[in-house]
């Protein structure tokens, strides 16, 4: 797990966004780095209350295994 928020705009993740992506731009395509997982209790997360994703490299071996094993 990691936290995640921005530094300079008050925009985050709010009540009922658990399980959404945090994506990031990487020039040449969008690589998905994290699964929302929580706050710290506020409705919305801000610059002084950042949310809390779930790695998902982290889960990239059982991803594969379970993907492989639909097909």
């Amino acid at each position: 797990m990691f936290c995640a928020g921005s530094k300079t705009e008050n925009i985050g993740i709010c009540l009922g966004d658990s399980g959404g992506p945090l994506v990031c731009d990487d020039g040449d395509k969008f690589t998905l780095y994290g699964v929302v997982s929580f706050t710290d209790g506020f409705l919305c997360s801000d610059i002084y209350h950042p949310a809390v994703f779930t790695k998902v490299s982290a889960y990239l071996p059982w991803l594969k295994q379970t993907a492989l094993a639909l097909q």
